[in-house]
């Protein structure tokens, strides 16, 4: 384990930030049917609540910074703790998740 560790950003700093990286990973951890009534651009589609979140988290480059949102923020939450867990170490979490960012 690295000492990796999850920074909460508000939607606006969440987004600000992620523009502001070359090279950073944006993941929508919410089910098929949550991104189909819209998502943040740019999002891989990567359901927590999948068997395979796991397996599919294991292809992503772990050295590039993780950002995660989910619809309300439990699940990216744990999303991210579980990416802690296979190594990812710089991971920031949309407070609030996509029903705040989508009241902007």
């Amino acid at each position: 384990k690295g000492g990796g560790e999850v920074e909460l950003l508000s939607p606006a700093d969440f987004v600000q930030a992620y523009q502001a990286e070359d090279a950073a990973l944006l993941i929508d951890c919410r089910t098929p049917g949550e991104i189909a009534r819209g998502k943040v651009e740019g999002a891989i589609d990567l359901d927590f609540r999948s068997p395979n979140f796991v397996n599919q988290a294991k292809k992503l480059d772990a050295k590039l910074p993780i950002y995660i949102y989910c619809q309300g923020g439990g699940r990216s939450a744990a999303a991210a703790e579980t990416l802690l867990t296979l190594g990812f170490e710089e991971i920031h979490d949309m407070e609030g998740g996509y029903s705040a960012y989508n009241q902007k």
